[in-house]
């Protein structure tokens, strides 16, 4: 039996779209805030000969630099100001989250609520200008090398100048990136640091499709393993729907109260690599940091509610593990096959496809919760012209 809200959800059509005024101005938002990214990712750091700069890039490419240059939207290969997109901040927050569950004092800033949270965004904010600064001056000792190395003078004037402008640039384009994301949360769609990951990885996508289709064209390709690729992509899209929709649900009882259904989903883990091992090591050791079934457990008792069958306690936190660790082996399995797939084949058929399944996987993912939160605000929209109906209909037999 479909609830209210689905109902509703499935009557929502363009017209209920066009007067979504709020809706229409956070897209708009949205939009215009990943073009200026876009924009940002072609202004490269000072000192740097951008001719040259792609001339000393491709001596290199190949293996994790695209890899990162993929999710910069080539901006690492420009060299640009935001040539280390988010992740300086995404490393910070993880360090954090980690931090907040295996560090005491930190511990009891979680559980202060907003005031706790807002403390522990400060310290991410300052980690992240720490690995900015440190990676950016890494960086841009790095290019005087390679240029000296390859001859190609990618540098205008190296020296420490040219380091320390490299480093503040970086570190400004980060933390712009960093703002630009949380703005977008606040008053766009979405969630803005993914969607600013996902629009470079877009970005790069019809430059890929069109080498594909050269290729097939030229006869480099074989136009049937260019049709393979088509079904398998689309296959391993439909294949992240359904995971990423899976849930595992328990049956949660409190005295005196209605049935609940709580739900616990797959963990879904940013720390993904190449490697089989290094991703289900990741899965579970993410899992068992974020989720702990003992505090679980003991708050379930404090508040009176159970699992039917299962004792409070010892034996309901037992019953958390067990659960947990087969919903985590699969999804270890899922992402392991998502991710190494595409990999594996482009690798046999002598493809430099770009595009792995991480990049699909984060694509799907973030197109899947964006179009949610419209339909939210959709949802929310109706729900508000409702109420108004009612109050004019109340005021009118008055």
């Amino acid at each position: 039996m479909a609830s209210a809200a689905e109902q509703m959800a499935s009557n929502i059509s363009l017209g209920n779209f066009a007067k979504a005024t709020e809706l229409k101005k956070r897209l708009w938002f949205t939009i215009g805030a990943l073009v200026l990214f876009r924009l940002l990712s072609f202004v490269p750091i000072p000192g740097i000969d951008p001719r040259a700069m792609a001339a000393l890039y491709q001596t290199q490419s190949g293996g994790v630099l695209d890899f990162f240059n993929t999710f910069s939207g080539g901006a690492l290969e420009r060299m640009s100001i935001v040539a280390l997109g988010v992740m300086p901040y995404i490393t910070a927050s993880i360090v954090v989250q980690l931090g907040a569950t295996l560090y005491p004092s930190w511990q009891q800033l979680r559980k202060e609520g907003e005031t706790g949270r807002k403390k522990l965004n400060q310290y991410t904010r300052y980690l992240t200008v720490l690995l900015t600064m440190v990676q950016g001056y890494l960086i841009a000792a790095g290019l005087e090398g390679l240029g000296a190395k390859q001859g190609i003078a990618a540098v205008v004037e190296p020296g420490m100048l040219f380091r320390v402008a490299a480093t503040i640039s970086l570190i400004g384009g980060t933390l712009f990136l960093m703002w630009i994301g949380e703005q977008i949360t606040s008053r766009g769609i979405g969630n803005g640091v993914s969607l600013i990951i996902m629009a470079g990885i877009v970005a790069r996508l019809p430059q890929a499709i069109g080498q594909l289709l050269e290729g097939a064209r030229t006869g480099s390709i074989d136009g049937l393993l260019v049709f393979g690729i088509v079904v398998l992509a689309a296959a391993l899209i439909l294949f992240i729907c359904f995971m990423e929709r899976a849930q595992r649900r328990v049956l949660i009882q409190y005295p005196k109260r209605q049935t609940a259904r709580g739900a616990m989903q797959q963990e879904r883990s940013h720390l993904l690599t190449l490697y089989a091992l290094g991703i289900a090591f990741f899965c579970f050791f993410y899992t068992a940091v974020q989720f702990n079934s003992e505090e679980t457990a003991d708050n379930l008792k404090r508040h009176g509610g159970f699992i039917p069958g299962i004792r409070p306690g010892k034996a309901t936190e037992h019953y958390f593990d067990y659960l947990l660790n087969r919903i985590t082996v699969i999804g270890a399995a899922y992402l392991v096959l998502i991710c190494l797939v595409p990999e594996i084949l482009s690798a046999q058929a002598g493809l430099n496809f770009r595009l792995g399944g991480t990049s699909l996987l984060i694509v799907v993912n973030v197109t899947m919760d964006t179009v949610s939160q419209i339909q939210s605000h959709l949802i929310a929209h109706q729900y508000g012209d409702l109420i108004k109906k009612a109050k004019l209909k109340g005021a009118r037999r008055r």
